[in-house]
């Protein structure tokens, strides 16, 4: 598209309103405005002799029509004239403001671009402003004086003195700069290209100078044509006569104009909004190093630290969230052979970020938790956990040993082992404690997920059994000390915690030579933790009743008390009264009825049973005569005899 003014262009139009016009053919001895061509642009003026609009029109062959493009001025305040029926006439102009003349002075103002077939200037180019020069030649001599022209290869070039500046619009397109002097030093022939700010009062966040990237002539406009990338040098303060201290910042833009996304601070400090990305053959190397030559306990080598110090809502947020610092051992100064340093995490709670995590560089690694404790979590990235995978774990091994083999393999590992396949309702799980003895480490121990514990020994030796050890270090034992107990706790109905039963083991002598030992069984009896079994030495010692189907004791039985039988037995007889011995049973004692016997004057012994007899009973038994039967007897005897 062009912008064409031709001569003698008049036609006729009967456009209403303030829409395109539709031309209606050129008035005699004019031409159509067909002259200025399809799609080109021209100036006009449509007048009915009263009325008038002028302005830029858009030409449109097919239809013969000519748009209102610019209103320049008219006689409806310089808007689009809202034409009523009737004729008119529309024509070429020359608007008088878009005209070019000499002034009073000589001089010509133009608004826009110069254009020249072949521009040839005799004299002096004095520019006030900006001036973009496509093609310019000039012939000032063969000296380093100053002067402008253009090589065989299109690009211009600019001479001051002992340097050039050379506009390049070819493959190697940009402007360079050219040192040509003879100065000697590590400078020589080095070129700058130097931003001054001339304000002669520099404050806080003024731009020094900057390097812009734009396409401002970018076909899409909008965003497509603001400054798509930048890199400024800002005041980091106001400049004194002690002071110029300035960062360099880097802008880059997505669908915006460009705003920094990194900073180079006078202190050396770079701040990085995004990623960063480091490529190189040999592996990426991202080195901090301190240029403190004395480096003490404590100190900070390097550090990453994360932070939002633009969080709107303030406080806590805008604090140091979260760092990953190198911390010179704080035991040992760096020296010729010491370089001791510890990295150290630190994360933000409410707070600046403290540490919660280090590495020492022995290897060893520390968490430091808030009150809840500190947690190390193991997480199994699969969507589908079935019985007997791994969740996670922890592993030892010593694959430097020098011995190789079996001391190179896994020596000792806890792992968390799924139980079943894992659901929306399902987790269970059990802890495995692996050990190494020949060969890869093997399970030792269980925890099951409903609490039990498995101890498993696969010794082939015949002492190779399980065993729990409870060992009580201390270094001052004594009489009566606890040395380690069970305890078997539950709920009452009232939830609360109990402990129903407990195995306690205890020192009963602690003297060298003739230690002792004693446990003590004890369970809630009434609502009272009570000791219902015991020893000492070789005394078993029980309270309450001994309850058994069948009781076989073999040896003798020394009862040192009241021993009362309800239901007993003696060889197969039942002895169905209580029996009180006041001195025992055994085989030196005789048995002493105290109670229970129904005539105590005398015993009888039949067999298994023991009966009280009274005198006459046992003169019965033994075939006896009472002193009247003897006389009864006496007196029928004699009247026998006569």
């Amino acid at each position: 598209m062009a912008h064409v003014v031709a001569d003698r262009v008049r036609e006729t139009t009967t456009t209403t309103g303030t829409g395109t016009y539709t031309l209606a053919g050129a008035v005699t001895g004019f031409e159509t405005f067909g002259s200025i061509g399809n799609s080109n642009t021209t100036y006009y003026c449509c007048t009915d002799g009263t009325n008038f609009e002028v302005g830029v029109g858009t030409y449109t062959s097919s239809g013969t029509t000519l748009a209102r493009t610019t209103i320049l001025q008219s006689s409806n305040s310089d808007n689009a004239v809202n034409w009523s029926s009737g004729t008119r006439q529309i024509f070429c102009t020359l608007p008088a403001e878009k005209a070019v003349i000499e002034d009073a002075s000589n001089n010509v103002a133009i608004g826009g671009e110069l254009s020249a077939t072949s521009l040839d200037i005799s004299g002096n180019i004095d520019v006030d402003g900006i001036t973009n020069v496509d093609e310019l030649d000039v012939d000032a001599g063969a000296n380093f004086a100053s002067y402008i022209w253009q090589s065989s290869d299109g690009a211009v070039h600019y001479f001051g003195g002992n340097y050039e500046v050379r506009f390049v619009h070819n493959h190697n397109r940009g402007l360079k700069f050219y040192n040509y002097g003879d100065t000697s030093g590590d400078d020589a022939y080095a070129a700058y290209f130097t931003f001054a700010n001339v304000d002669g009062s520099i404050s806080t966040d003024q731009e020094l100078g900057a390097i812009t990237f734009e396409a401002p002539l970018e076909a899409s406009g909008t965003d497509a044509v603001l400054t798509a990338g930048f890199i400024k040098g800002v005041a980091e303060n106001a400049f004194s006569s002690s002071s110029n201290a300035m960062k360099l910042s880097f802008g880059t833009a997505s669908s915006e104009a460009a705003t920094e996304k990194m900073s180079l601070s006078s202190g050396g400090n770079l701040t990085v909004s995004g990623d960063i990305t480091a490529k190189t053959s040999d592996g990426a190397i991202l080195k901090l190093q301190t240029s403190d030559t004395t480096v003490q306990t404590g100190d900070i080598l390097g550090a990453i630290e994360f932070s939002s110090p633009d969080e709107a809502s303030g406080g806590d947020s805008t604090l140091k969230a979260a760092a990953i610092e190198a911390v010179a051992d704080p035991f040992a100064n760096f020296g010729t052979v010491v370089n001791s340093t510890d990295l150290v995490f630190k994360l933000g709670d409410s707070e600046a970020a403290t540490e919660k995590m280090r590495l020492t560089h022995e290897g060893n690694l520390s968490l430091k938790g808030a009150s809840a404790g500190a947690y190390l979590r193991l997480n199994r990235d699969d969507t589908t956990v079935v019985d007997g995978n791994v969740i996670g774990g922890i592993t030892f091994t010593a694959h430097n040993e020098a011995s190789g083999t079996d001391a190179i393999t896994t020596a000792a590992s806890i792992t968390a082992e799924a139980d079943a396949t894992f659901s929306s309702s399902n987790n269970k799980t059990d802890l495995v404690f692996k050990l190494g003895e020949s060969g890869a480490a093997s399970e030792s121990m269980r925890l099951e997920h409903e609490g039990n514990l498995i101890i498993t020994a696969d010794s082939a030796d015949a002492n190779g059994n399980p065993t729990l050890n409870l060992y009580r270090n201390s270094s001052s034992p004594a009489d009566n000390d606890n040395i380690g107990k069970f305890v078997f706790s539950g709920r009452n109905d009232n939830s609360q915690d109990v402990d129903y039963f407990m195995i306690k083991g205890l020192i009963a002598d602690a003297s060298d030579g003739s230690e002792d030992g004693k446990f003590e069984l004890k369970a809630q009896v009434n609502g009272n933790n009570t000791i219902i079994l015991s020893s000492s030495g070789t005394t078993l010692t029980a309270t309450g009743e001994i309850a058994a189907a069948s009781l076989d004791i073999s040896g003798d039985v020394d009862v040192d008390g009241t021993l009362e039988a309800d239901a007993m037995t003696l060889n197969g007889t039942a002895i169905t009264t209580t029996a009180t011995l006041s001195t025992g049973i055994s085989n030196n004692n005789v048995p002493k009825f105290t109670s229970g016997v129904a005539d105590n004057d005398f015993l009888r012994v039949d067999g298994t049973a023991i009966e009280g007899r009274s005198a006459s009973e046992v003169l019965s038994d033994i075939g006896g005569t009472t002193a009247s039967d003897a006389a009864n007897e006496a007196t029928a005897l004699a009247i026998a005899l006569g």
